[in-house]
């Protein structure tokens, strides 16, 4: 049995059927380097999961909130319904057999999940109170670069700074074997989604992307990443060279410019 990054984190998470784990299991007693994987990728887990700590139990702004309940409209021509195909796409997990959804992993990370072609957009309070549409990310799928505040977020916010009132909450940050900066995201407001970007060309390009659905935007805002979607962390799992910064070498990145 190969045990590539895919099935290492689908065994952490116990996705893997019995059978495969216990292939894992017998190979990690006498595999001294895939114990020292195993171990790492349970450490990138917690750093993932604790990256938006200290956000429970702090209230939703007002202006969000306001954006999520009154369902405002999405631009009527090329925005994707998230939600919908959040909801399509876990109908065909569930019908999957569960120690199984770990093959679609490398599938879902090698590509922008749910990717608009043309903008992914949120809503934000104007200066009337109003809530005012803002595009996060434009291009095509795979070619997907970050704007507005989200870029905003990628180029300035320092996770651990800790959480502010801006819609989008900066993960973990990394450099990746071919020597860029990457940071993963979380957009906070009724059409939400998580990501990975990394640094390219004096731009943010998006690498991945996973939607929520309303429901999830609301109490994501209160949870603040406290779940890592499978597609972002085997993007990262597949790029990360090394651990992920610590806040000395975050605020150490930003101040260089970001490579």
């Amino acid at each position: 049995m190969r045990i590539d990054d895919e099935i290492l984190a689908a065994y952490v998470d116990g996705e893997l059927d019995p059978a495969d784990k216990a292939q894992v299991d017998a190979a990690a007693r006498t595999d001294a380097a895939l114990a020292r994987r195993i171990q790492a990728q349970r450490r990138l887990r917690e750093t993932l999961a604790g990256a938006y700590g200290g956000v429970i139990g702090e209230p939703t702004p007002d202006r969000l909130m306001q954006a999520v309940r009154s369902g405002a409209p999405r631009a009527p021509a090329e925005v994707v319904d998230l939600g919908a195909a959040r909801a399509k796409r876990a109908s065909r997990e569930a019908a999957r057999p569960r120690g199984r959804r770990w093959a679609q992993w490398g599938a879902l990370a090698a590509c922008a999940v749910l990717a608009v072609g043309v903008g992914l957009r949120v809503w934000r309070g104007g200066p009337s109170g109003q809530p005012v549409e803002t595009a996060m990310v434009s291009g095509p799928p795979g070619a997907m670069v970050a704007q507005g505040p989200l870029a905003e977020a990628l180029d300035n916010q320092l996770a651990s700074a800790g959480p502010g009132v801006d819609p989008v909450r900066i993960g973990v940050s990394f450099r990746s074997g071919d020597g860029r900066d990457c940071r993963t995201f979380q957009v906070t407001t009724s059409e939400g989604f998580s990501g990975l970007a990394c640094r390219q060309d004096g731009a943010w390009r998006v690498r991945a992307t996973e939607a929520e659905t309303v429901a999830q935007a609301q109490s994501a805002y209160r949870q603040a990443g406290s779940e890592t979607p499978p597609a972002i962390l085997a993007a990262v799992n597949g790029l990360i060279a090394g651990q992920p910064f610590n806040a000395g070498q975050e605020a150490a990145a930003k101040a260089a410019g970001w490579k």
